[in-house]
């Protein structure tokens, strides 16, 4: 649907897209092979200008690599307008809220408030889950098979122009541990069994209604379950001779709109998913199983340290890699979550990464190094030189916190990286002095162009607000008064001027 077409025909050109959204890029695509046109970040692109275009004989067909590909930051999912020049979808035009949730909703589809009273069975024995076997009470089986498929039937009438729809368990590490929830989990060897059946059986329900009384809501749906924590693993055997999965058997073959939504926080995306003896390498596998037994694949990955906003995460190395294995698994839609609840911006060159992930979703192999090229040049213009340095220094020294320093292993996204041991005061205090050198690089251009001006120094200081933060959380008692205290208005000026309001998933920034 994201994809298009660029035909001349006689003296016209055409662009058509699979859906109005693959013909938008298809007119960014003409604009970029006629003037070089690139979008980078919000308000930075290049154009080139031009009196007359030449009328040239295109026969272009271009599908991205992977379908669908949504925004991993809520600054940029807030700019509807930067969204789609990077070719990033919305979930809003696809996702179907349940109870006003995308995912982790099983609870809005089985709220406890209505239900744990009359129907305790449905829930696991701790409370924090579903039980998808109703603790072997088949009675209550169907009566959940029926009720989630009304939830969902429901849904589908209320968004008729949407085809994505999740019941995902809760973001626990827990599943339900009753008998029959342990039995099948010792015959199928994975807590997903039980919740890939109950799927299975509420998907047969929504088909059978679209072919019948549903028939004008009927749509080619996804039913999607998280495959996440206790239920990442599938229910799938290895051929180990073959290097191949296939189902255990056929009562855990997923329909063919039953889909899983695969995401692991227990990874480490400082590394790909190719290398042995990393955390991802039982990830990467369950990963290759779902692949093999599921007709669709949905892919959440991560991007940022969750427990530190303000300081940069080394996906750099790993990011195209994770990509390029998504593919290989042929993976319909990716979400890679970086700072998802920020609204006004990141730093870390987290626009970096932002902008090549738009590009690996269309060509997983593409150039990564001349997009950082570009990259730098558009964002940062005179002063590109002087700002692609500190960045290559960190990238240096970032290699080093995760091969030597152990910023890396299970979990790396949940690090504490606010560390002497990671940071050096004498780099943190040359990349200060050098950032703020390139802004006054770029001085001439205040009287010339303010607005350029003032967009290129909002995006050095964007880069600088993590290394103020740093050395003034870390080396605070061996600094004078004066730097310290400029270097903390420095912070607080630039936060608030980007409306920063978080310094991780889970907190709020103070920046008094």
């Amino acid at each position: 649907e994201n994809g298009f077409i660029i035909e001349t025909v006689d003296d016209d050109v055409f662009i058509v897209g699979g859906s109005d959204t693959g013909t938008l890029y298809g007119a960014y695509s003409y604009l970029e092979r006629e003037l070089g046109f690139d979008y980078f970040h919000i308000d930075v692109y290049t154009l080139t200008y031009t009196d007359t275009l030449p009328l040239n004989d295109y026969h272009v067909k271009d599908i991205p690599d992977i379908s669908l590909h949504m925004p991993g930051y809520l600054y940029l999912e807030n700019n509807s307008q930067a969204m789609k020049r990077m070719r990033y979808n919305s979930n809003y035009d696809v996702f179907i809220p349940v109870g006003g949730n995308m995912w982790h909703n099983s609870f809005s589809y089985f709220p406890k408030s209505a239900y744990e009273a009359t129907h305790p069975d449905i829930y696991s024995e701790d409370g924090t889950q579903l039980c998808y076997t109703a603790h072997g009470n088949e009675e209550e089986y169907e009566w959940m098979v029926e009720t989630a498929f009304e939830v969902a039937r429901d849904a589908f009438i209320a968004y008729p122009d949407r085809y994505l729809i999740s019941l995902s368990i809760e973001d626990t590490m827990t599943s339900c541990t009753c008998p029959t929830c342990a039995a099948e989990k010792a015959k199928y060897g994975a807590d997903s069994a039980a919740v890939v059946k109950f799927l299975n059986r509420i998907a047969a329900r929504i088909d059978e209604w679209m072919a019948g009384t549903g028939a004008e809501y009927a749509r080619d749906y996804r039913l999607l379950f998280f495959a996440y924590h206790q239920t990442n693993a599938a229910p799938a055997v290895y051929d180990e001779a073959t290097d191949t999965f296939r189902p255990y058997d056929d009562e855990v073959v997923l329909a063919d709109h039953v889909a899983p939504y695969f995401a692991e926080t227990n990874g480490d995306y400082t590394q790909n998913f190719y290398d042995e003896g990393t955390a991802n390498t039982q990830i990467a596998y369950n990963m290759r199983a779902w692949a093999a037994i599921s007709k669709y694949l949905y892919f959440w990955s991560y991007g940022t340290n969750f427990a530190q906003y303000l300081t940069p995460y080394n996906s750099f190395n790993a990011v195209q890699d994770i990509y390029k294995f998504a593919f290989e698994c042929g993976t319909d839609y990716m979400y890679t979550q970086g700072q998802a609840n920020q609204p006004g911006g990141a730093t870390g060159f987290s626009y970096l990464k932002v902008y090549l992930e738009s590009k690996f979703r269309w060509d997983v192999n593409a150039d990564a190094e001349a997009l950082t090229d570009k990259f730098f040049d558009a964002m940062y213009g005179d002063a590109s030189d002087i700002v692609r340095g500190v960045y290559d220094e960190y990238r240096v020294l970032a290699t080093y916190q995760t091969d030597k320093l152990g910023y890396s292993g299970s979990r790396s996204i949940q690090i504490d990286a606010v560390e002497q041991t990671y940071w050096p005061r004498s780099l943190l205090s040359s990349w200060i002095s050098r950032l703020y050198e390139a802004i006054d690089v770029l001085e001439p251009l205040s009287a010339s162009d303010p607005n350029h001006y003032a967009i290129l120094v909002e995006n050095i200081e964007s880069e600088l607000v993590a290394f103020l933060y740093l050395y003034s959380e870390l080396y605070a008692n061996q600094t004078e008064v004066s730097v310290l205290n400029n270097y903390r208005t420095e912070c607080k000026r630039i936060i608030e001027k980007l409306g920063i309001t978080r310094v991780s998933e889970r907190g709020s920034l103070v920046t008094d």
